[in-house]
């Protein structure tokens, strides 16, 4: 009988190892991709998923810098919507997906009350 993906990933003793064990086995897939597929399936519930949106949040709303998407940086960055979402008291799962959405429809409010189109004015006479 063979085994299904989710209790194959229920072996691992975290959420992270098995996101290592994707990241590392599977070519292409970073730990966003890994975070995704591995909520996907319902093996992970505390993995965030830090793409353009998050980013956005966390360096226009929180200030914080972020230089690159290292996996170190990734789990820093992790740690700390983790705490965030400890904080005001909901998942981490459910904090990346309201800033996603949030800042996706923030940005479309924007693109949309504009014009549209941006203009180069010349700088003098």
């Amino acid at each position: 009988m063979q085994e299904s993906a989710v209790g194959f990933f229920d072996k691992f003793a975290s959420e992270r190892l098995a996101r290592d064990f994707v990241s590392t086995n599977f070519s292409g897939l970073g730990y966003k991709q890994s975070s995704m597929f591995l909520r996907d399936i319902g093996v992970a519930r505390e993995l965030a998923v830090i793409d353009i949106h998050i980013i956005w949040f966390l360096e226009n709303v929180e200030s914080m810098t972020v230089s690159n998407l290292s996996k170190k940086n990734y789990l820093l960055l992790e740690d700390y919507l983790r705490a965030f979402s400890e904080k005001i008291g909901i998942s981490i799962n459910a904090l990346d997906r309201l800033i996603w959405m949030s800042v996706r429809e923030f940005r479309k409010m924007k693109r949309n009350s504009g014009c549209g189109m941006q203009y180069a004015l010349p700088l003098g006479g």
